[in-house]
C-alpha cells in the first residue's frame, strides 16, 4: 500500500466518525422525543440544540437614515474643505510689496 493511500484513508476514517458524532448530537433534535435505550446509556445527547433568535426567526432590524440630515452634515463638511482649501491658496499667493522673512 501507497503512503498516499493510507493518508486517504485516515482522512475518510475521520470524515465518517465526524459526521456520524454529529448525526448523533442532532437526533434529539429532530425527533419530540427519544427511546428510552438511547437515555439509558447516559452518553448519548438527549436535549434539543437550542436554537440563537436568528436561526428561530425571531428578529427583525431596520435601519432608516434620516436624509435630511445627512445631507445637511455633507454639504457643512464641503464648505469646510473648501474655505480650508481657499485659506491655504491665499495664504501661498505673495503679496505684492510683503518683505520675505525666509
Amino acid at each position: 500500500m501507497s503512503n498516499w493511500f493510507k493518508l486517504f484513508k485516515w482522512k475518510l476514517i475521520t470524515i465518517i466518525g465526524l459526521v456520524v458524532v454529529a448525526c448523533v448530537y442532532v437526533v434529539p433534535s429532530l425527533y419530540s422525543t427519544v427511546p428510552d435505550w438511547w437515555k439509558s446509556l447516559g452518553i448519548l445527547p438527549t436535549e434539543k440544540i437550542l436554537l440563537g433568535l436568528d436561526l428561530q426567526g425571531g428578529m427583525h432590524l431596520v435601519l432608516e437614515v434620516q436624509t435630511r440630515k445627512a445631507v445637511e452634515s455633507r454639504i457643512e463638511r464641503t464648505a469646510e474643505d473648501l474655505r480650508a482649501a481657499l485659506i491655504a491658496e491665499l495664504d501661498a499667493i505673495p503679496l505684492p510689496g510683503a518683505v520675505d522673512t525666509a
